[in-house]
Formats: structure tokens, C-alpha cells, sequence
């Protein structure tokens, strides 16, 4: 009977445990901070996101906007979630990563800048280039031979400097809570950095061999967020400017954003400023941005600018690859 007695207090205990949280869980109310109390791993999370929040708040100068910020994530995307833990541990990752960002930002001292301007650098690559051969021109669709015909004129036009207008970002930072680049990302709370989910190669064998669900795919990888080097433009690709187009660069990645419907119309890889070659181990001089051509806005990515070796590829929206530019290589 003892021994029932002792079984029955140790279960109460358990189902009654309350996990330590940046909030007085016996203060919990709704089912979001119900959820958090008593979920393991939602609870870690929350005191990580509280520490960097805190820490965050010692290091910015906008303190007043960064706790704005804050409340109205709990508001709007946190809380959001309701009781759902798969989408509180997502929320939370992404915010931490954000946090991140601040924290690092703060003491990042950047190294000083390339000597030579977006502009000098492009033009300076595209004497160099020509447009890239392709496998046949014979099977070429009218629109193909239209876009080709487009970027041979573009490249001469950028070994020239001339018609091409180098647009200059809105904000340039490394920290993703910068308040000026949450004076428009804010008008949607649910925009967060990039997240990148990288698999070993045995891994990704396995998960297509046997046919896994893609939404179960991320638990195998290890999942990144984007974490320095935002930068955010106004941008035209039709040519008609308008109030809820842009571009925001995070690292590695280039968001399309309509920042009126708060979607990501499209997101696009490109070469980043931070990559280092392989090899050499040196930096490989990337670059990327817009600009601005015949009244039209394009995305422009420089790589693997090393040992005349290099490539310039030119994207709208929804035409990734628009125009491809290389450095021809020489025969042996």
C-alpha cells in the first residue's frame, strides 16, 4: 500500500511539472504560455530567446523599438501558434537566429571594404566576359533568341557603364532587428531570416531512396538561418515602381518581397560577399545587388572572381539566369 501510495505522489508530480520559463508559469493564461510551461523543449527555447533578448537590449541604441519589436512578436507570431508545438519551436528558432544576429552585430567589426565600387567592379568584370555558349542555338525558342539578343546588348552596354544605374540599398546591416530595416519588414511580423537546412551526402541518399516525406526531411539535416549582411531595396522589375516591391539580401539568399500582401514571392540563391574559395582559401570577390536597366530592376550576381576565372548572372523576378556571362577560358 505504501509503495501504491509513493507511485501515485511520483506520477502527480510528474504530470504536475511545471518547466522554468522567462514568464511566472503560474501566472500562465493563454494557450500559447500554457503550451510553453509545460513542453521541455519550448521552455528551453523560450529562456535562450530571453537571455538573448536581455542581452540584445544592453547592447542597441534603439531599446525602445527593439521591446516594440518584441511585443508585438509575442502578439502577432508567437502567440499565433496557439498550442502548436511544431510551429512555437519554428517561431522560436527563427527569433533566436534574429537575436543572434544583434548580439554578433554589436561586437562585429567589419573589415574595410572592397576599394572598388559595385559599379567599378561589374563593369571592370564584364570587359572580361562574354556571353556563355550555349549547348545548341539551334533548338532556341522566339523567346530564348529574344532574351539572348537582350543580353548581348546588356553586356556591352556594361562593359561601357553606359544605361546601367547601380541602385543603392536602403539599409545596409548586420544585425536583422536594425530598426531601419524593421520599419518595413515589421508591417509583416511573420518575415523571418532565411533558414537553410544542409544533409550529409549518405543522408540525403537515404531520405530519397526511401522515399521520407519532405516534411519530415529538416529532423536529418542541420537547419542555418541567415545571420549578417542584410540589405534591402526598392525595386521595379516591371518597370513601374511600386510601394510594396523589394529585394532583401540575407547572406547567401535574395528575397522578393511584397511587403503589401507580406509574401516572399521568390527567393534566390546567389554568391556571396563572404565566400571563400575552397582552394585558395581566399575570398572569391562575389558580389551581388540591383540595378537598374532600361527603367527595369535586376538582381546581378558576381562569382569566383580568382585566376580570371569568373561568372556574372543577371535575374528578374521569376527568371532565375535571365542573361549568364563567363570569362572564356583560355585552351591548353
Amino acid at each position: 500500500m505504501r509503495k501504491i501510495i509513493m507511485f501515485v505522489a511520483v506520477m502527480l508530480l510528474y504530470v504536475t511539472q511545471v518547466f522554468a520559463v522567462s514568464f511566472d508559469c503560474k501566472k500562465a493564461h493563454t494557450e500559447t504560455e500554457k503550451t510553453i510551461c509545460y513542453n521541455g523543449s519550448l521552455s528551453v527555447l523560450d529562456d535562450e530567446l530571453a537571455v538573448l533578448y536581455k542581452k540584445s537590449l544592453d547592447l542597441v541604441s534603439y531599446k525602445e523599438e527593439l521591446k516594440q519589436q518584441q511585443r508585438d512578436w509575442i502578439k502577432n507570431v508567437r502567440d499565433a501558434c496557439k498550442d502548436e508545438d511544431d510551429c512555437l519551436q519554428s517561431e522560436y528558432e527563427a527569433r533566436i537566429a534574429a537575436f543572434n544576429s544583434t548580439v554578433t552585430a554589436a561586437s562585429f567589426v567589419r573589415k574595410p571594404g572592397l576599394q572598388t565600387t559595385e559599379r567599378e567592379a561589374i563593369i571592370s568584370a564584364a570587359e572580361k566576359m562574354q556571353l556563355e555558349k550555349p549547348y545548341s542555338e539551334e533548338k532556341f525558342t522566339k523567346k530564348e533568341r529574344t532574351d539572348r539578343s537582350f543580353c548581348t546588348t546588356l553586356l556591352d552596354d556594361l562593359k561601357t557603364g553606359q544605361r546601367v544605374e547601380f541602385i543603392e540599398p536602403i539599409v545596409t546591416t548586420d544585425d536583422y532587428n536594425n530598426q531601419i530595416l524593421q520599419r518595413y519588414l515589421t508591417k509583416c511580423p511573420r518575415l523571418k531570416p532565411s533558414k537553410s537546412v544542409y544533409w550529409l551526402p549518405h543522408v540525403w541518399r537515404y531520405l530519397q531512396e526511401n522515399k521520407i516525406p519532405k516534411d519530415e526531411w529538416e529532423e536529418s539535416g542541420t537547419v542555418t538561418f541567415a545571420s549578417y549582411d542584410f540589405r534591402l531595396y526598392h525595386v521595379a522589375f516591371d518597370g513601374k515602381k511600386k510601394d510594396e516591391e523589394f529585394v532583401l539580401f540575407e547572406e547567401s539568399t535574395a528575397k522578393i518581397l511584397d511587403l503589401k500582401q507580406c509574401t516572399v514571392l521568390d527567393e534566390i540563391s546567389v554568391g556571396s560577399a563572404a565566400m571563400i574559395d575552397y582552394k585558395t582559401k581566399k575570398y572569391t570577390g562575389a558580389r551581388n545587388g540591383v540595378f537598374r536597366y532600361k527603367g527595369k530592376s535586376y538582381i546581378y550576381e558576381l562569382t569566383n572572381i580568382l585566376d580570371n576565372i569568373g561568372f556574372l548572372r543577371i535575374n528578374k523576378y521569376h527568371q532565375v539566369g535571365l542573361c549568364r556571362f563567363e570569362i572564356p577560358q583560355r585552351s591548353n
